[in-house]
C-alpha cells in the first residue's frame, strides 16, 4: 500500500559491521550463513541524511559553446547522516564503535581504555558501520509485531561504510540529557519492499563492493536491553576542580552551580585517494584531534589568581581531570554512565550580569587525544551496559536469505 505520509512512529535505525559475516565459512543446521541481524540503536529522537551531489561534480566547458558540454562526478560522493538520542548507559556508543568500560564493578574509571581506541588503530570492528533506517507501513508502530507480518511494505535506507564524524553530548538543567552524532557513508542505497536479504552496502575501495558481501536482516525492534529508560540532569555530578585549583584565578569551580554541561568529540576524517582508484582507498582520522567541555552556570564564589601565570612559566597547575557522571535513580551511587576527559586545560572564561538575573559564568576546557592505548589524557567513556545482550560485533546469524 502506498504511503502518504511517514510519522516517526514507523521508523527504527539499526547498524552492522562493514565486514558482515568476516568470510567465516559457518553452517548452522547445515544451511551455510548467508548473513546477519543487525543491531538496534535506541531511544532515537532524529533522524536525517543528504547527499550533495552537485559538490562532486565537475563541468566539462570548452571553447565554442556558453554552457557545458558534459558533467561528470570527479571526486567521492559521501552522505551525511545525522543521529539524535536520548542517553542511557552506554548501549548506542557500544553499537557505533566506541569502547566503553564497563562501570558495574568497582572504580568506574579504572583500567579505561580511549573512547576511539580503536577507531585510532583502524580496527575495522570499530572504525565503521553500516546504518540502516527501515519504515515500516503507514499507521502502524515500528515496535509492534503486526507492523512486521508483511516485510513487503517496508522500505529501507542503507549507508555503506558510515565513519562517526562527531559525537556531542548536551545536558542542561530540566531537559533528558542526550546526546547528537554524525556520520559520513561512502554508499547510499535505497531498499524497497523488503527488510531482509538486503545486500551489503559497503563500498571495497579496490573494487567498489566488499569482498564479503553477506546480506542483512533487520530483525523487530523493540526497547532494547539498556539498564535505564533514560537519565535525568538531576542524576548528574559534574567535577571540575582537581586537587589544583585554576592558578588563573576567577569562578570557584568547586562551588559553581551548573546549568548546562555539553561535550564534544569532533572525528574529522581525510580521504586517500591515488590514480586509478574511483574510491578514497583509506579515510584515517585527522589529528591533532581536541575534545572539549563547555560549562554554563551560575557563578557564586571566585578563587584569586592570575593571568599573568600563563605567561611566566606556571601555566602546568592548569590540566585537570573533569568528569561527568551520571548515577542511577532514587539516590543510589550506582554509575550508569560516565565520561572521563584527562589532562584538560581551560581554554576561555566569560562572566556576565544584567540588572535582573544572575551572574553566570561560562568556561571552555579542552584535551587533547592521546594514543589508542594512552590512559593519561583524552577522553574515556564508561557504562553499565551489558555487552553480551548484543552488539554488532557478537551478530545473530542467519540462513536462507535471498538477496535483491
Amino acid at each position: 500500500m502506498a504511503k502518504d505520509r511517514i510519522l516517526s512512529q514507523s521508523k527504527a535505525l539499526y547498524v552492522t559491521k562493514t565486514g558482515v559475516l568476516n568470510n567465516q565459512g559457518i553452517a548452522v543446521a547445515g544451511d551455510e550463513v548467508s548473513g546477519v541481524e543487525a543491531t538496534q540503536l535506541q531511544r532515537i529522537d532524529n533522524f536525517s541524511f543528504d547527499v550533495d551531489i552537485a559538490g562532486a561534480r565537475t563541468d566539462v566547458r570548452t571553447f565554442g559553446q556558453l554552457p557545458r558540454m558534459a558533467t561528470i562526478v570527479n571526486s567521492d560522493l559521501t552522505a551525511n547522516a545525522s543521529i539524535g538520542y536520548l542517553l542511557t548507559d552506554g548501549e548506542n556508543e557500544h553499537h557505533l564503535g566506541f569502547e566503553i568500560t564497563d562501570s558495574i564493578v568497582g572504580d568506574p574509571f579504572a583500567g579505561l581504555n580511549q573512547a576511539i581506541s580503536g577507531m585510532i588503530s583502524e580496527n575495522s570492528d570499530y572504525r565503521e558501520r553500516n546504518l540502516f533506517a527501515v519504515t515500516v507501513a503507514e499507521g502502524e508502530d515500528a515496535f509492534s509485531q503486526d507492523a512486521w507480518s508483511d516485510r513487503s511494505e517496508h522500505d529501507v535506507v542503507g549507508l555503506g561504510n558510515s565513519f562517526v564524524t562527531d559525537y556531542s553530548l548536551e545536558i542542561s538543567v530540566g531537559e533528558i540529557p542526550r546526546v547528537d552524532v554524525t556520520l559520513e557513508a561512502s554508499n547510499l542505497v535505497y531498499y524497497t519492499g523488503t527488510s531482509s536479504g538486503l545486500y551489503n552496502p559497503s563500498i571495497n575501495p579496490a573494487n567498489g563492493r566488499m569482498v564479503d558481501t553477506g546480506q542483512i536482516a533487520l530483525p523487530v525492534p523493540s526497547t532494547g536491553n539498556s539498564t535505564v529508560d533514560v537519565v535525568r540532569a538531576e542524576q548528574v555530578v559534574l567535577v571540575l576542580q582537581s586537587e589544583t585549583a585554576l592558578g588563573v584565578g576567577g569562578a570557584d569551580l568547586a562551588t559553581i552551580h551548573p546549568q548546562s554541561v555539553s561535550l564534544s568529540v569532533p572525528l574529522g576524517r581525510e580521504n586517500l585517494q591515488e590514480i586509478g582508484k574511483e574510491f578514497a582507498y583509506a579515510k584515517p582520522l585527522t589529528f591533532p584531534i581536541d575534545v572539549t567541555v563547555a560549562v554554563s552556570a551560575i557563578a557564586s564564589n571566585q578563587s584569586a589568581g592570575s593571568i599573568a601565570t600563563l605567561l611566566t612559566g606556571c601555566a602546568g597547575q592548569e590540566k585537570r581531570d573533569i568528569s561527568v557522571k551520571l548515577l542511577d535513580r532514587c539516590g543510589s551511587e550506582t554509575l550508569k554512565f560516565g565520561y572521563l576527559l584527562k589532562n584538560a586545560v581551560l581554554d576561555s572564561s566569560s562572566n556576565s550580569q544584567d540588572l535582573e538575573g544572575n551572574e553566570t559564568v561560562d568556561l571552555q576546557f579542552s584535551a587533547q587525544i592521546g594514543g589508542a592505548t594512552s590512559t593519561s589524557e583524552g577522553v574515556f567513556f564508561t557504562g553499565a551496559y551489558d555487552t553480551s545482550l548484543g552488539s554488532p560485533l557478537s551478530p545473530t546469524l542467519v540462513t536462507g536469505l535471498v538477496g535483491e
